[in-house]
């Protein structure tokens, strides 16, 4: 999920009022509330992408990189939203030859302000990240009802990790929701099917 949040300037000091700030560091009952708030800011704009794991698998497979594809989306995002000034969270370790990749994709003439954890220096951004999470955690849920509990998606998460696995071991392809291209889950298809093998 990609989120961009664009706001008057005299309005940014709204966001530090509120309590705004990096989505990792609040309490997913304290990021609803923040939520909330924001999208119920006077003259917010909010843009929101949704990247399906068959998008990204498509663009990998065809040789393309995800912070290209990153580039790309937020590219799309600052189209939509036509800000003067945007200030983003560089998705690759060379923020300036990111920063250039961006302007290459967008049609805006926006001056583009990107750094790495940028939500710990800017509140729009802070609070673009509220609105990703805040997003990405409610399609999760509308997911789950579908696919049933995958756990969060990431690889750390045992509940993901024993999603893959119940897949893997029932010989059915892995559900349109997982990356085919994600090393995580074509490291359990192999080893699930290697100790398969061995019974």
């Amino acid at each position: 999920m990609v989120a961009g949040v664009a706001l008057p300037e005299n309005s940014i000091a709204l966001l530090v009022e509120i309590g705004v700030k990096d989505s990792k560091l609040l309490s997913p009952t304290k990021r609803r509330k923040l939520y909330e708030e924001i999208v119920s800011l006077p003259n917010v704009e909010i843009e929101c992408v949704e990247v399906s794991a068959e998008e990204i698998d498509r663009y990998r497979l065809n040789g393309g990189k995800i912070t290209d594809l990153e580039a790309r989306i937020m590219a799309s995002v600052l189209d939509k939203l036509k800000p003067e000034v945007a200030y983003v969270d560089a998705a690759s370790a060379n923020v300036d030859a990111f920063a250039e990749k961006l302007r290459s994709y967008t049609k805006t003439r926006a001056k583009i302000v990107a750094s790495h954890k940028a939500e710990l220096l800017y509140p729009v951004v802070a609070a673009a990240s509220i609105v990703a999470k805040e997003r990405r955690e409610r399609r999760i849920a509308e997911l789950k009802r579908i696919y049933g509990d995958f756990g969060s998606g990431y690889v750390t998460d045992p509940r993901t990790i024993a999603f893959l696995e119940k897949f893997a071991l029932s010989g059915k392809p892995y559900p349109p929701i997982v990356r085919r291209t994600w090393k995580t889950a074509s490291k359990v298809l192999q080893r699930t099917l290697k100790d398969f093998s061995k019974l």
